[in-house]
């Protein structure tokens, strides 16, 4: 309830029980009463969040929905009206691209709470995912940290990135088995902090946007993250340059082309729409305060960052 899915619960009623398919119906039929045809008509709409008109899976129509709302975002230079006054169509779009964003923003967090259906095939009998475009959307998170990690299909070993690919019997992986308990419990306080401040002040501003600050933000929520970051000598003037240094290290010289195309892909989806790396920053943060704890022999106080004593 504290999402922004409370104000579409009428919609997420109308969800239920569906799976990928019905539901993708439901939202376009919706977003289209809402918008007219201002960007297309049902059918346009449904294609675009569904291009290959089966059902998929959730995680792969959340990225579709970011890919969607790419076209919402304000460019200044085609928003302006012709000397008579009036406004084309492209204006038009631009001028209540904020609205269609937030409208799914809202379905986002819908989605994410309801009961997931698993309505659709996986390609198990295929070696490797198909496109640069499907491989990042396969993506997972490393287990011992929050970095992201490619995937394959019906692969069934715990997804870890490259610093962490490491033996079950090695110390260090026994040592990060143990501080995933530390982890989650800083993670469940920092998400009570995070979550009342946003809820006092998300019409004030949007959510990608204070995220994004507070990766370089001294005095945040996220001081651990601010100090990784700072550390890497890595550019953080965008949010796709912030995504790239959250996921850092990657060794681009021993992947493939497609696989190299993949995190590009990735990086762009995750910069544009960087309100998705939410859940992913507080595990970052979480990790490394447990990690500075665990180096300093204990519990340390809230709020200090790495390099501080």
């Amino acid at each position: 309830m504290l999402s922004s899915g409370r104000n579409e619960l009428d919609l997420r009623e109308r969800l239920l029980e569906g799976n990928t398919l019905q539901v993708v119906n439901t939202i376009a039929k919706a977003f289209v009463e809402r918008f007219k045809e201002m960007f297309g008509t049902v059918k346009d709409v449904r294609k675009e969040l569904l291009p290959e008109n089966q059902a998929i899976e959730w995680g792969t129509l959340d990225r579709n929905i970011c890919l969607f709302c790419k076209q919402f975002n304000p460019n200044s230079e085609l928003v302006a009206n012709h000397p008579d006054g009036t406004e084309n169509a492209s204006d038009i779009k631009l001028r209540h691209g904020d609205e269609a964003i937030k409208f799914f923003d809202r379905v986002r967090s819908v989605l994410h709470s309801l009961p997931r259906r698993l309505d659709y095939e996986l390609p198990e009998h295929e070696a490797e995912y198909s496109t640069p475009e499907y491989i990042a959307g396969k993506f997972t998170l490393c287990s011992h940290c929050w970095r992201y990690v490619a995937t394959k299909p019906a692969q069934k070993k715990t997804p870890l990135c490259h610093i962490h690919d490491i033996p079950s019997t090695h110390p260090e992986y026994r040592r990060r088995e143990r501080l995933q308990t530390r982890m989650l419990e800083i993670k469940k306080e920092l998400r009570e902090i995070v979550s009342d401040f946003a809820r006092e002040n998300i019409k004030r501003i949007h959510l990608r946007y204070f995220l994004a600050s507070m990766c370089i933000s001294p005095d945040g929520f996220f001081p651990y993250i601010v100090h990784h970051l700072s550390s890497l000598m890595m550019p953080l003037n965008t949010p796709d340059n912030l995504v790239r240094a959250l996921d850092h290290p990657i060794y681009f010289n021993k992947l493939s082309d497609k696989m190299k195309k993949a995190w590009e892909f990735h990086f762009e989806d995750y910069g544009v729409c960087f309100e998705l790396n939410y859940d992913r920053l507080l595990r970052a943060e979480a990790w490394l305060q447990a990690e500075a704890e665990n180096k300093h022999g204990g519990k340390r106080e809230k709020g200090k960052g790495e390099g501080e004593k």
